[in-house]
């Protein structure tokens, strides 16, 4: 076998890997969410969706409106699991367009944060954290 060959063995394995790794990282998780369509002067459409899949650089969705192709947005999601057991979660991202299929829309994230909001337990006062 000569080097050449063994170097695209090599090269082709390291791209399956990678392609595998990538497709590992993205988490099928279906959340609602609302989203902000931003133009320069401002919110130009609100509405809500359903996540698809999330991961650290980007999140897929379906929305209730078809999109457009380019343009930033603003997604707030209720996260599942509240902050010590107690305290409800909001995740914040904001990013661009990168493609979207009639009402599914694949946004690159480009600033994310977590906020804190009060949650009510059954029979008890509200936690404000």
């Amino acid at each position: 076998m000569s080097c050449a060959s063994v170097l695209m063995n090599v090269r082709a394995k390291h791209d399956n890997h990678t392609a595998e790794h990538r497709a590992n990282r993205r988490y099928p998780i279906a959340m609602w969410l609302q989203y902000k369509l931003i133009a320069k002067d401002g919110v130009q459409r609100v509405g809500l969706g359903r996540t698809i899949n999330i991961s650290r650089r980007g999140v897929l969705f379906e929305s209730e409106d078809s999109m457009p192709t380019s343009g930033r947005m603003e997604l707030v999601l209720n996260w599942p699991i509240p902050l010590q057991g107690i305290c409800a979660l909001k995740l914040i991202v904001r990013g661009r367009i990168l493609r979207r299929q009639e009402k599914t829309v694949a946004l690159k994230i480009e600033f994310r944060e977590f906020r804190t909001s009060g949650m009510a337990v059954l029979g008890e006062p509200r936690v404000i954290c």
